[in-house]
């Protein structure tokens, strides 16, 4: 063998362990900024913004979301949720951070969790043209500490599931009020 082959052999093999000891790395970068994504999710609800508010704030004390309200300040609240049947994890314990940004967006970020890494989102409420019509988005993230094949799919489609879910609920107890305002003017 030459030296010119010895000091290729030499140069391809140093050049194996950079990218060896590189790509976990890059594999990693990717799968967190690929886990930084927003899921969102939108409802058309019968009723005025004001009642779509007050249903987030409700919902904080949820059976059906098996959700609990530990404490309230003028603009936050602090929220205790136990997820059920997560995909993978099983059930997952929470304490949310909820601050009323304006009337028409609430904030929520993990505080703490004994399984998720971190989570956040808002409830974004848009009154529409149409007297007593609001649109409510949900986005959110959650990084589940998930490092398995698929785990941003999976994740990704128990988020939306859960969104629609929540969603659905707040539309309920929005109506239902909007029924109740609109029975007592009368």
């Amino acid at each position: 063998m030459t030296k010119s082959n010895i000091l290729t052999n030499l140069r391809n093999i140093a050049l194996s362990l950079l990218l060896a000891i590189s790509l976990p790395g890059l594999f990693q970068q990717a799968a967190s900024a690929k886990s930084k994504l927003l899921n969102s999710e939108k409802v058309q609800i019968n009723a005025d913004s004001k009642t779509v508010f007050e249903a987030i704030r409700t919902s904080r004390n949820s059976e059906t979301l098996h959700r609990k309200c530990l404490s309230t300040t003028a603009n936050s609240a602090l929220v205790e949720e136990n997820l059920l049947d997560v995909p993978v994890l099983g059930n997952v314990h929470c304490l949310w951070s909820e601050k009323e940004v304006s009337p028409e967006r609430i904030d929520y970020e993990l505080t703490q969790s004994d399984k998720f890494i971190a989570g956040c989102g808002s409830y974004i409420i848009s009154p529409s043209s149409k007297n007593s019509m609001t649109t409510l988005e949900l986005q959110s993230h959650i990084d589940s500490g998930l490092r398995i094949p698929f785990a941003h799919e999976i994740c990704t489609a128990a988020a939306h599931h859960d969104m629609k879910t929540r969603l659905h609920l707040l539309k309920q107890i929005a109506e239902r009020n909007q029924h109740k305002k609109i029975a007592s003017a009368n």
